[in-house]
């Protein structure tokens, strides 16, 4: 096995055709993080994203993009997921049967470290270094609503026929409701925007919208289509006014929920989730089988999720040192998250989360 590491935009078409039938072929790299049009989106608006290709007699069987953090002479280079702290999932794209090791992998990249927070939990390279495992939960909507809502185990139906309840209540008492799909009408996107930055000052959580680089690369999607990766920016209107927006990406009939917010005047109709049971409703004329409801602790996605995959955080890190103090920080946040001391501490990781060079 031999690896060569390029930069993002110096990728092949053959090497591209390759990496695209590597990742249809295998369902546990079906999310569009997993395409290689969104590496290269990224790479349009950041100018350290390689991809380590892997080659058995020079040719491609494997992919393995990433992010070059420069750290110095003295401190070295590590590396992060592409888009990292924007990419809900992540790990490599490699034909079946083929094997590697994860430590051989960083090396031959030339970093210290490679940190991530969300890889497949089934892929095995990747599962010695594993500190903290969850699951990512999903709907499965190959029969649209009424299929999901008869098959036992698909969701939790006393809570879906109650958002169905606030649907018929939002339009008696306020207007009809219009479903739109897919929109390029870049002032849906820009209240979408202006909705999840007000959501993050109410919650005193990071804007993970402020870098300019993220606000560019969410623009630069939405002119992107095709069956194999495009955005679907679907809104819900009540009468003329907005009440619902959820920018997804999709790769075939798996969409990937990413951002999600909705208008405050309606939030006792819960309009956000029944914008993602309208996408349920259409997903047969879609061609959706699977919306996967991202990385979060939600209520309503435990409520709603068909089954889920499992993801890890953690690091193949080869300094001491910050492996032993992330890890330890990483336990320390879970049981944080888990104990009635979450709100008062969420200052303090805030902090701390900037030191340690974390991304959540």
């Amino acid at each position: 096995m031999n690896t060569r590491v390029i930069s993002a935009d110096r990728l092949t078409t053959d090497q591209i055709r390759t990496w695209s039938c590597a990742q249809r072929a295998d369902g546990a790299v079906s999310s569009p993080f997993f395409r290689p049009e969104f590496t290269q989106a990224v790479a349009a608006v950041r100018d350290n994203v390689e991809v380590a290709v892997l080659e058995e007699a020079g040719r491609p069987v494997g992919f393995f993009p990433f992010q070059r953090i420069r750290g110095g002479v003295l401190s070295g280079d590590w590396g992060t997921p592409v888009a990292e702290g924007m990419c809900d999932i992540h790990g490599m794209i490699v034909r079946a049967g083929v094997e590697s090791s994860a430590e051989q992998l960083v090396r031959d990249c030339g970093l210290l470290a490679w940190r991530f927070d969300n890889v497949i939990a089934s892929q095995t390279p990747f599962q010695p270094y594993h500190w903290i495992r969850w699951n990512m939960p999903y709907m499965h909507l190959a029969d649209g609503l009424d299929g999901y809502l008869r098959t036992p185990g698909k969701g939790n139906s006393s809570y879906v026929r109650r958002v169905l309840r606030n649907r018929r209540k939002i339009e008696r008492e306020v207007a009809p409701l219009r479903f739109v799909p897919h929109t390029t009408d870049r002032q849906v996107l820009r209240t979408l925007i202006d909705w999840k930055v007000q959501q993050y000052r109410r919650l005193g959580t990071v804007n993970c919208l402020s870098p300019a680089w993220r606000i560019e690369l969410i623009e630069s999607l939405l002119a992107i289509q095709g069956e194999a990766f495009s955005p679907m920016l679907s809104a819900l209107y009540a009468g003329d006014h907005l009440a619902a927006i959820l920018l997804s990406l999709r790769s075939y009939g798996t969409l990937h929920g990413w951002y999600c917010a909705y208008n405050r005047d309606l939030r006792r109709y819960s309009p956000g989730i029944i914008l993602l049971l309208e996408i349920a409703k259409a997903a047969p004329k879609l061609g959706l089988s699977r919306l996967n409801l991202g990385r979060g602790h939600e209520p309503y996605k435990l409520k709603m999720m068909s089954g889920w995959t499992a993801v890890a955080e953690g690091a193949v890190d080869f300094r001491l040192f910050k492996r032993t103090l992330r890890r330890g920080w990483l336990r320390t946040r879970e049981w944080v998250r888990s104990s009635p001391l979450e709100h008062t501490a969420r200052r303090a990781y805030r902090h701390t989360r900037s030191w340690l060079g974390l991304s959540r």
